[in-house]
């Protein structure tokens, strides 16, 4: 009781004689869990409606040791609320915590409030003055949406959004498109050769990190190392991710490859989000966002026709009924013209030694193909469809 007393103090204004170090979430959830074994609460001393009185030992302790729940309550971040919800799962008899939880949750859950300031400098700028960590955060967040705006909707990034080829070009341009803000608040950073760059507050000396990945053939992101990088580099609670499609000119690939799927990437970076979760109590929450940069403008590609030679030749790899009927009835027709008995009777001589007369039963075998390739692609475009 006298330790935990002279730890926390007393309601009389008596402070306590330990360094602040120890007010950190865990340790204070670790203290709860002491001081209530010790300090038990079916022994607590109730002085409703009893008059004036003296508060004794007893009476600061159990005070203080009820104290640690306000401390995690107006503590901000996931890790007072990882902790708070600890406590509250511990003691289900206490059906009020679960109150005190929800409205930690919805309190540091809304958007922070706009100062005067702010909203005089956002008339002027367009743009809101980060003044916190997490509000720089939300800043990085919404240029990145504004450049995913311009590629895939108004299209009107320019011409060198073509020209990014790999994750540090992509990185590089990211941070030259952010950096046109109408403010000079903050400047984002980006050291060559790294798939990093730095939204850093000039004001308030904070610091936002964005991760950038191009996304593979194969939608294979690399999820370990992005989430903590460097650490220490970056004072939000917040991560940022910016998955990014290069342009169709930047990427060869074999025609039987697997073609990039942001959303698939998306989901694959969130998974592994959610799974990790629990073990990061230092970060609030990921923000995954995705960015093609295929489409950002109608100029035509110096190797589009050969890229629109790969698009059917992967067409005509894959694997499905309307594509096996269409195969049939290309080779049926290939009957018909005559240019298919001139390949197989020259092979035939040539190889086998053999004289074919398929001219006969060319126009059969032709129609037949025709007719059965027919058949089974409308079957097919059915299947798809349905």
């Amino acid at each position: 009781m006298r330790t935990a007393v002279r730890v926390f103090g007393n309601r009389f204004d008596e402070p306590g004689i330990a360094r602040e170090g120890f007010l950190q979430p865990l340790s204070l959830a670790s203290l709860h869990e002491i001081l209530h074994r010790h300090i038990r609460r079916s022994e607590d001393i109730s002085r409703g409606n009893s008059g004036a009185y003296s508060p004794d030992l007893r009476d600061h302790a159990q005070e203080a040791r009820d104290s640690i729940l306000e401390r995690l309550r107006d503590a901000r971040g996931k890790e007072a609320f990882l902790a708070l919800k600890a406590i509250v799962e511990a003691e289900p008899e206490r059906p009020w915590l679960r109150r005190l939880l929800n409205e930690k949750a919805l309190r540091e859950g809304d958007i922070e409030p706009f100062a005067m300031d702010d909203v005089h400098f956002l008339a002027i700028n367009f743009e809101r003055n980060p003044r916190t960590p997490d509000q720089l955060a939300e800043t990085a967040l919404l240029r990145l949406l504004q450049i995913k705006q311009g590629a895939e909707v108004a299209r009107n990034l320019s011409g060198e959004a073509m020209n990014v080829g790999n994750t540090e070009a992509a990185s590089a341009y990211l941070a030259s498109a952010m950096s046109g803000s109408r403010c000079s608040s903050y400047a984002v950073l980006h050291k060559n050769g790294t798939k990093w760059l730095d939204v850093v507050d000039i004001g308030h000396a904070s610091r936002h990190r964005v991760c950038c990945a191009v996304v593979p053939y194969g939608n294979q992101v690399d999820t370990e190392t992005w989430l903590k990088p460097e650490e220490g580099q970056s004072s939000s609670r917040r991560r940022t991710f910016a998955l990014i499609r290069t342009a169709r000119n930047q990427g060869w690939r074999w025609p039987w490859a697997q073609e990039p799927d942001l959303t698939k990437a998306k989901e694959e970076v969130e998974d592994h989000w959610q799974t990790v979760e629990p073990r990061e109590p230092l970060i609030d929450d990921v923000d995954v966002i995705t960015i093609d940069l295929t489409n950002v403008n109608s100029a035509v590609a110096p190797r589009d026709v050969l890229d629109r030679a790969l698009d059917f030749m992967r067409w005509r790899l894959g694997s499905s009924v309307l594509k096996l009927g269409a195969s049939i009835a290309i080779l049926g027709a290939t009957s018909l013209t005559g240019w298919g008995q001139i390949v197989v009777e020259a092979m035939a001589a040539q190889v086998f030694e053999v004289e074919l007369h398929l001219p006969e039963i060319a126009a059969w075998i032709g129609w037949a193909l025709i007719g059965v390739g027919v058949t089974v692609a409308i079957v097919g475009h059915f299947l798809q469809k349905k």
